[in-house]
Order: structure tokens, then C-alpha cells, then sequence
């Protein structure tokens, strides 16, 4: 035995066997990320103002839409689907109750007011052209012109 030599509990056997269930594992667990990833509709992906609010609305590939109002600026995922644009997080789920731990724990931390995508909501898109989205949300409607 070499003096640089490391005597190991483990036969190297069963080293390979780990390594290779691990590799499987990443490799299975990175698949399932990708699968699940939101993807957010090219027609949305950037930067609109609404003509009737005055806010901007910025969408992000990756599902993260910006909107920033005069007064604060909201943090949210948006996706699209049938036709109905859904912007934010249900309150009833997990994920909900994890980011509203994280915006308190944020806030108590630095002192800065985070509004992170307060509950839901759901509009009826319809595409005017490339460059103007009328969104409808039972009677209160937005236009967005593209930036």
C-alpha cells in the first residue's frame, strides 16, 4: 500500500452502483424540470403599457410577468391557456403559502415592501394585433400596446 493511499469501507462495487443511481436520479429529477417549466406564449414575452391604467406590464419567457402600477410593483407568474391569460398564484395552493413566507421573511430582513402576486386572476384575451392585446376581466378592460 502507497503511503498516499486511503484504505475505503466500501468495496468499489457498490461505489459505482451509488454513482450510477445518482447520475439516473439527476438525470430523471433534471428531465422533470425541464418538462415542467413554464414557457410563456411568444405573442406576450415583452414589454406593454396598458392605454387605460398607465401600468407596465412586462412578460418574461420563463412565466415571470413584472407589473409595475404608480405605486408599488407586483412580482407574479403568468401563463396562458385556451385563451385566458392567468396571472398570479391560487391562494389555495402550496406555493402560495411558501412565497408569502418568503415575502414576510424578506420584509422583516430589509425593511424593503415586496408585493409578490396576491392570489389570481383571469383574463379573456383577445389579440388586436401584434402589437395591442385587449384583456377582459369581467367588465374591467385593459389594452396593451407594446413598448
Amino acid at each position: 500500500m502507497n503511503p498516499g493511499e486511503q484504505i475505503s469501507d466500501t468495496p468499489p462495487q457498490q461505489k459505482r452502483r451509488r454513482r450510477t443511481l445518482m447520475a439516473a436520479s439527476l438525470l430523471i429529477v433534471s428531465i422533470a424540470a425541464w418538462w415542467c417549466w413554464p414557457r410563456g406564449d411568444a405573442r406576450f414575452v415583452g414589454n406593454f403599457r396598458s392605454s387605460t391604467t398607465g401600468a407596465s406590464w412586462s412578460f418574461s419567457s420563463n412565466g415571470l410577468l413584472r407589473l409595475q402600477q404608480p405605486a408599488r410593483v407586483d412580482l407574479m407568474r403568468w401563463q396562458f391557456i385556451d385563451g385566458i391569460l392567468v396571472v398570479g398564484t391560487p391562494v389555495d395552493s402550496p406555493r402560495y403559502w411558501v412565497k408569502d413566507r418568503f415575502v414576510d421573511l424578506f420584509q422583516s430582513l430589509t425593511g424593503v415592501l415586496l408585493v409578490w402576486g396576491t392570489g389570481q386572476e383571469k383574463y379573456r384575451v383577445r389579440f388586436r394585433s401584434p402589437d395591442e392585446i385587449e384583456l377582459d376581466a369581467g367588465g374591467e378592460k385593459h389594452i396593451l400596446v407594446r413598448d
